[in-house]
């Protein structure tokens, strides 16, 4: 009874420190978040210091401070680790509903913020990244590596979206932020938000179809150039006509 009772014991300070330490993993991985969004020359390739190495490198030590990294490299791959699973938590939910629960990650609509700004480069980058061997916390380490090849398909996935873009993944981005976003809104605006994407397109298509269709002609009268002049002025002159007139008085 002792023995069991101990054993009892045990589970339970372990459980505790288990819940424990994912709750500060948490907290961590927000305020981390929080801290990125507060620099804009980290992620904003709009951004005037966004090309500064020497800014970004003493703000990233900033942020490892802040958030209890042990340094600023720690604090950069767990960021690139974050972004890895943003795009694969886009891209694995835009495949399409099942009749299972989907679970959405936790940390997707905190880190929407970034997804205008992710550039083809980036991208590139990070689907060629592991985005497990950049955490830190060696604890959770075999819990990654049941994980790996979950992710790894995921990857793929997003490989598999990318490949074919030629240079489109920012439009892609975009699109998968709008359609995260509007997934949050009631169903009847969501028809009215696919409504005006679907009229807009449409409306778009027509443009650059009339454009066409007037550099086509404007080709075709180009290339014969008098025969267009001669139209156009035996249609509009009113000399030809006041001729044709007086040679009808004439004949009768």
């Amino acid at each position: 009874m002792v023995k069991h009772s101990l054993r009892r014991k045990s589970v339970r300070v372990k459980m505790k420190r288990l819940i424990r330490s994912k709750l500060q993993r948490v907290s961590t991985i927000k305020k981390l978040i929080e801290s990125v969004r507060n620099n804009p020359c980290l992620y904003n390739t709009d951004n005037e210091n966004f090309n500064n190495e020497d800014l970004k490198t003493l703000t990233w030590t900033t942020i490892a401070a802040e958030c209890n990294f042990p340094n600023g490299a720690s604090a950069k791959a767990e960021w690139k680790n974050l972004l890895i699973r943003l795009i694969n938590a886009l891209t694995f939910n835009g495949q399409g509903q099942t009749n299972r629960v989907q679970k959405t990650w936790q940390y997707k609509k905190q880190m929407e913020f970034v997804l205008p700004y992710i550039t083809d480069e980036e991208i590139h980058t990070l689907r060629h990244t592991n985005p497990d061997t950049t955490n830190y916390h060696t604890r959770h380490s075999q819990r990654i590596e049941t994980l790996q090849s979950t992710k790894r398909k995921r990857q793929d996935t997003v490989e598999a979206s990318t490949s074919n873009a030629d240079g489109g993944q920012p439009l892609d981005m975009f699109f998968l932020s709008m359609c995260a976003t509007t997934k949050n809104l009631p169903s009847y605006v969501q028809l009215q938000v696919k409504k005006k994407i679907f009229n807009a397109v449409i409306e778009a298509e027509e443009i650059v179809a009339a454009m066409h269709n007037d550099q086509a002609k404007n080709s075709m009268f180009d290339a014969t150039p008098g025969t267009h002049d001669d139209e156009y002025q035996n249609n509009l002159s009113p000399f030809s006509v006041q001729s044709n007139a007086e040679e009808e008085w004439q004949d009768n």
